[in-house]
């Protein structure tokens, strides 16, 4: 997954606020902004409504490569083999065309295979262990469609005539390229009016309220890389964002969602200004987490509608207020009140304990690891995948810093996520290999406590502990973990 540094311009508002209570009398000025219609009471649930708009939001510029139709139907393994299997075929594929490559890229891969598995194609062990994999609640299903749903985007590649790479989208989702345009391959694009123009609007279909609804989404495509093996591959992204300004005791915010890379959507809040450079993961929020609005906390309920709907919860919403509205109604229904812990995977909160045996041969195989043992020390936890080429590549870096600082107060805690069966060897080859020498414990086995990080999927995900245990950075990577460290303990 690659990212690169880009501008976020904040645009003009036209998103309305809700409050979740019963009507009351009406005010002056009241409905100017959807506001309740008497001096609101405590309350414990507020329901934004955003709007959508092109560009690049407050993620940044963010893509990612995915592998093609051939590589799951052909491949050696079984469950890649069986995924393939429910990948569309699309009708009229463009003639003329060399180095021919498919991609069909899920937007929603838990209603992708569900629908696969009500139609038969999906055992339900396979399910399963896919609801698994993405950290998946199996009761989540009544979430999910029964009805088959425009949840992907199918697209063909290839070398037309003149050697040029060409491409081309099902746009209208209905199996079928002849109504389509083959349009050429960008390299390199970081300019945001040329990634925006050059996208393609795909019809696509969600679960909403017990209703299936349509709408489209923007999809950039460009060049990932040349080589003699692999002539071009693609990068997908998706360059729309939802947003909405608000006031919160007299100051301006802004709320965004990013769903630039859907399966990682990317949800913040932060003080309003006219402009400013894409935000870092330290201010990105997952749902269940804390927001920070002035000397308040609030809770991050839900994000529905596609992510046009965000719900805080919290002690008192009275105090909120929207800066400009388009329109819009009353939320239907009251959130609970949310939990305002002091344990939260958020920088400036007590990182969740995580506990597991320890696998790695080079490094006191057999030993109980805890985060709670490690007080007193600089800890990095890095999450990583077997299937994760970056990760791996990575460990050169945390080689050089955990040489520097494994005796100035400093441990490095792998968490690798193995993806199936039977590779315990495989990991243990990694480790050998790269010559690890830090402690690793495995996501999926009895002995492993990793509650509060249950849902990552992306790799690498790392988290800088402090001494006494509170998260301090997050998503720390090559020269920013030993920068930051030059700064907390010195050379």
């Amino acid at each position: 997954m690659a990212k690169a540094f880009f501008i976020f311009v904040a645009l003009s508002t036209t998103g309305i606020v809700a409050y979740s209570q019963t009507p009351q009398k009406k005010g002056k000025d009241s409905s100017a902004f959807n506001l309740p219609k008497t001096a609101p009471t405590k309350t414990n649930s507020i329901t934004f409504h955003l709007t959508k708009v092109e560009g690049i939001g407050p993620g940044g510029f963010s893509s990612t490569q995915i592998g093609t139709t051939d590589s799951y139907k052909n491949s050696t393994e079984a469950e890649w083999q069986l995924q393939g299997k429910a990948y569309p075929v699309i009708k009229n594929k463009p003639t003329g065309l060399s180095n021919v490559i498919e991609y069909c890229y899920m937007l929603d891969e838990p209603q992708f295979c569900y629908q696969n598995y009500v139609a038969g194609i999906y055992p339900k062990d396979f399910l399963l262990t896919k609801f698994k994999q993405l950290r998946f609640k199996v009761e989540d299903t009544v979430k999910l469609s029964r009805q088959p749903l425009k949840c992907y985007v199918s697209v063909l590649a290839g070398f037309n005539a003149a050697r040029e790479p060409v491409f081309i989208v099902d746009a209208n989702n209905n199996g079928d390229f002849a109504d389509d345009v083959l349009r050429p391959v960008l390299k390199n694009v970081m300019d945001e009016a040329l990634t925006v123009s050059s996208s393609v609007p795909v019809t696509v279909s969600y679960l909403y309220n017990n209703q299936i609804k349509e709408t489209t989404k923007l999809v950039f495509i460009q060049q990932h890389t040349f080589n003699p093996k692999d002539p071009f591959a693609l990068n997908f992204s998706f360059p729309e964002f939802r947003y909405m300004r608000f006031s919160y005791k007299g100051q301006p915010y802004l709320i965004t969602t990013d769903n630039n890379l859907p399966s990682n959507p990317f949800y913040t809040i932060v003080p309003d200004r006219p402009y400013f450079v894409s935000l870092t993961k330290a201010k990105k929020l997952k749902i269940g987490e804390l927001a920070q609005i002035g000397d308040d906390m609030f809770n991050l309920a839900d994000v529905s509608d596609d992510g046009a709907q965000l719900t805080l919860t919290g002690t008192d919403v009275s105090s909120f207020a929207a800066l400009q509205t388009g329109g819009g109604g009353m939320a239907k229904t009251a959130a609970k009140t949310g939990d305002i812990l002091g344990i939260s995977r958020q920088v400036g909160f007590k990182a969740p304990a995580i506990k597991g045996i320890n696998m790695n041969p080079q490094a006191n195989l057999g030993a109980m690891i805890a985060t709670e043992k490690l007080k007193g020390k600089y800890v990095f936890v890095d999450f990583w995948s077997i299937t994760c080429a970056p990760c791996i590549q990575e460990f050169d870096y945390l080689k050089e810093v955990y040489a520097k600082y494994k005796n100035k107060n400093f441990e490095i805690i792998g968490v690798v996520d193995e993806r199936g069966k039977g590779n315990n060897a495989f990991t243990v080859k990694i480790l050998n290999e790269k010559k690890i020498l830090w402690p690793n414990i495995k996501t999926e086995t009895p002995t492993t406590q990793i509650n509060g990080y249950e849902d990552i999927t992306s790799y690498p995900t790392t988290y800088l502990l402090d001494p006494t245990g509170k998260i301090i950075a997050v998503d720390l990577r090559t020269d920013a973990l030993m920068n930051k460290l030059k700064a907390l303990i010195g050379i």
